[in-house]
């Protein structure tokens, strides 16, 4: 038998190749080819570049927005908004193609009237499907809630059989209490039919914030479960005034989410975001509430918005807007639901990291301040730990910031402010696709008429799927250096465990980590040494 010893070199490792660098390289670290014929290090760098110019999908006013990417295709999505002239809700397919985005033909999802606010997600069971939520009036009375869905083909929309509105005989709307303020999730979960929860705050004196679990039936046709109240009662979350109800569901456990609120209350008037985890059946089970947004009196909270991790189970991201006494910031927080599914499951807050303005070191807070009117938020599903967030400024721009969020302690750190977009607009949503780091903005554009406008973005720049190599030793800027090459050796590490699968992760490090977009290297033979696959 033939001794390891002998099969590898006593020097640098097999499979070697000379490169000049393109940056400086480091000691055992994987490299990637560049188009010049040099190689850098594995890296990723977040940042805020504007990809084209403002795109129009409705040249007529209107008043709100939302878009989601289809997911099936990275390269197209649905925008469904609410024109102001006939108050009627609208769907429309837009494609990218480069930095450039056209429009197919808008589709009416409902020919009533229908109050500001609309909210849709994608089905992730059934290709190409989405539902959207909204309020409306039926002649007389309270508005009513209601459902559809909607199926792309190509760039046009087929809009399914509306929920019933509430009535004795048709109990199948989410609440016939004039809801507003509506939010929806769907859960990524779902199997043989699509679950989803609603919720809403009911604008008439109770102001009271509910929740209903709904489900799409094989037919496509939409049922509802039992209304739930979330809040908290003997609490300042069970105080009067409720607004801003946002939902989400957990990327990785099926019928588990958070739902949030705001409560107004206590002896001078502040409003305060609370959360409370939740179990979807066809009658909701309610976790413990909690506070989450802390700050003392005259503190109020706008339009939270929250959104799951798609990688790190139970954990979620808020953002939201923030005044006190005056000023206007903008503020996140990592989340984290612990036994989650039960009647004791709990959240643990991650500390407070702004995105505009200061932290709330002091009272008044300083530093340069805006007004929060939307705030939108959408993680990156194939960089671990990343989201863009993006907010209205009413009477100011969009500005964007990229989110880089530490899993473990709940700290967040921002790319700097971008201000690409010095317009002033309104009704801020962003999504991203399920493969690929763009972005896409919707929003009203306040300067031009309010008409509705979209805007791409990327958010992300990463090389790893470009890895060819690891480094035989450190190369510095400009010089050349060896590499071991795929199908040879790399005896330049340390600490490995025989035996053990090792991939490059996007941020240049190498571990056993396999979460996509890491890239294999190859297996451990010795501590120091890793036997590199070959590609061919």
């Amino acid at each position: 038998m033939t001794a390891l010893s002998e099969l590898l070199p006593s020097g640098g490792g097999q499979g070697e190749v000379n490169f000049v660098a393109t940056g400086s390289i480091s000691n055992g670290g994987p490299v990637v080819l560049n188009s010049d014929g040099t190689v850098s290090p594995v890296a990723q760098t977040a940042q805020n570049i504007p990809l084209g110019s403002e795109a129009t999908f409705n040249s007529a006013a209107i008043d709100s927005c939302v878009v989601r990417f289809i997911l099936t295709d990275p390269n197209k999505f649905v925008v469904c908004y609410r024109l102001q002239s006939n108050s009627y809700g609208y769907a429309v397919v837009g494609s990218i193609s480069g930095t450039t985005i056209s429009f197919g033909t808008p589709v009416a999802f409902k020919s009533s009237v229908m109050p500001v606010g609309v909210t849709m997600e994608m089905d992730t069971l059934v290709a190409n499907r989405f539902l959207v939520t909204y309020s409306y009036n039926p002649g007389g009375g309270y508005n009513q809630g209601q459902a559809v869905t909607g199926v792309v083909s190509g760039t046009s929309i087929t809009i399914g059989t509306p929920s019933a509105g509430y009535s004795p005989v048709h109990p199948s709307a989410y609440n016939n209490g004039n809801p507003r303020n509506i939010d929806l999730a769907i859960d990524p979960n779902s199997s043989v039919t699509t679950k989803f929860i609603v919720a809403f705050m009911l604008n008439d004196p109770s102001k009271k914030v509910y929740c209903r679990p709904g489900y799409i039936n094989a037919d496509g046709t939409i049922s509802f479960g039992v209304l739930a109240e979330p809040r908290a009662s003997g609490s300042i979350g069970y105080a009067s005034n409720h607004k801003w109800p946002t939902v989400a569901f957990d990327s990785k456990s099926s019928g588990n989410g958070i739902v949030s609120w705001t409560g107004e209350g206590g002896a001078y008037s502040y409003r305060q975001a609370w959360v409370r985890p939740f179990k979807w059946a066809t009658t909701l089970v309610f976790g413990q509430a909690i506070e989450y947004t802390t700050y003392g009196t005259y503190f109020t909270t706008y339009s939270p918005t929250m959104k799951a991790s798609p990688f790190v189970a139970s954990q979620y991201m808020a953002a939201y807007g923030m005044q006190y006494t005056g000023p206007f910031a903008g503020g996140a927080n990592a989340l984290t639901v612990n036994n989650p599914g039960s009647t004791s499951s709990t959240i643990t807050v991650g500390p407070q990291n702004n995105f505009d303005g200061a932290a709330y070191a002091t009272y008044p807070p300083n530093g340069a301040y805006s007004q929060e009117r939307t705030v939108s938020l959408a993680f990156s599903r194939t960089q671990p730990d990343t989201f863009v967030v993006a907010w209205s400024k009413g009477s100011g721009s969009i500005p964007l910031r990229v989110g880089t969020l530490n899993s473990t302690t709940g700290v967040i750190t921002y790319t700097a402010e971008d201000t690409s977009d010095t317009g002033s607009n309104e009704w801020v949503s962003i999504d991203m696709p399920v493969t690929g780091d763009i972005s896409v903005i919707c929003y009203q554009d306040l300067t031009n008429s309010t008409i509705g406008k979209v805007r791409l973005g990327q958010i992300l720049v990463n090389n790893v799927f470009d890895v060819i190599g690891i480094a035989g030793s450190a190369i510095s800027n400009g010089a050349s250096g060896p590499v071991n090459v795929f199908g040879g050796v790399n005896t330049q590490q340390s600490g490995l465990t025989i035996g053990t699968e090792y991939y490059a992760q996007p941020d240049g490090t190498t571990s056993t980590a396999t979460a996509f977009p890491a890239q294999r290297l190859g297996r451990a033979v010795k501590a120091t040494t890793i036997n590199m696959k070959d590609l061919t």
